[in-house]
């Protein structure tokens, strides 16, 4: 999932570098394990030289509140492909919901209100039409370029491509919040 090189402070400022690297979520024994690997004794400060994960964490971030907030991720069903890299639109919609489902983060709904479906694109095509804006429909679809489960609603209110990128970025500001 995410990992961690977890660095002793004291050495690093004697310039040794003293390093493990920590999966996390981990449990209380797998983390004083790895500060006994180290040399962080009761008292020694620590800190993240290096991570591997799909959000900034902090050099200084309290492991424990970082293992934690992990630990509550892990119950969401979309977690470990989102962690991982490897999701759609799908997972990114079903990772915002369940977020504010289960009270970790109440308006990650939000986040997502910019993805839309095309059943939905296709009502509002047809509301439009209805009322003769065409010019509206030209402008509003100007966008798509092939079919697809799912669009993106730009800030203008029209409709592109859902690209990898916007969900990307989704995630990326999804995890920021819940990290903080």
């Amino acid at each position: 999932m995410i990992k961690i090189a977890l660095t002793n402070l004291r050495k690093y400022n004697e310039g040794e570098l003293v390093y493990t690297w920590l999966e996390l979520p981990a449990n209380e024994y797998e983390i004083r394990k790895a500060f006994k690997e180290i040399g962080c004794l009761d008292g020694d400060e620590y800190f993240i030289s290096d991570y591997e994960a799909p959000f900034e964490i902090s050099e200084s971030a309290d492991i424990y509140e970082l293992n934690e907030k992990l630990d509550e991720l892990i119950d969401i069903d979309a977690t470990d492909s989102i962690l991982a890299g490897v999701y759609d639109a799908y997972d990114v919609m079903h990772f915002a919901i369940d977020l504010a489902n289960t009270g970790i983060l109440s308006y990650a709904e939000e986040y997502v209100d910019c993805i839309i479906s095309d059943e939905t694109v296709r009502y509002n095509v047809q509301e439009m039409a209805k009322e003769g804006d065409f010019w509206r429909i030209r402008h509003y679809t100007n966008g798509i370029t092939e079919p697809a489960a799912f669009y993106y609603v730009d800030g203008y209110g029209n409709c592109r491509d859902l690209r990898q990128s916007d969900l990307d970025d989704i995630v990326r500001e999804l995890l920021d919040e819940v990290m903080r």
